[in-house]
């Protein structure tokens, strides 16, 4: 997986207003069937793990787990856990990076 390029995309759907932070939030972007993707950090809690992951299975959106501290690096904001991105272009291309990232 390209670190750089994901970090830049997060950020990138950070300033588009494309991502909602927080585990709380997330979930609730989930539940109302806005999202495209959902981000967890490697080191969440399980269970916060178990939420977003129902919420994702319940929305039918991929949940991507990244490295730990990379949600906090391409937000500039501590102590993020989970992340929704909405639905769009930026969406498929984060789930892009994360698929062609799983076949090389």
């Amino acid at each position: 997986m390209n670190r750089d390029r994901l970090r830049g995309l997060i950020g990138l759907c950070r300033r588009a207003g494309q991502l909602t932070l927080g585990a709380d939030m997330a979930v609730k972007q989930l539940q109302s069937q806005a999202c495209g993707a959902a981000l967890i950090d490697e080191s969440a809690a399980p269970n916060t793990l178990k939420r977003v992951t129902k919420a994702a299975e319940r929305a039918q959106v991929p949940l991507l787990t990244l490295p730990e501290g990379l949600l906090d690096q391409a937000t500039g904001q501590s102590g993020r856990i989970a992340a929704a991105v909405r639905r769009g272009s930026l969406a498929d291309q984060i789930i892009l990076l994360f698929n062609t990232a799983d076949q090389a």
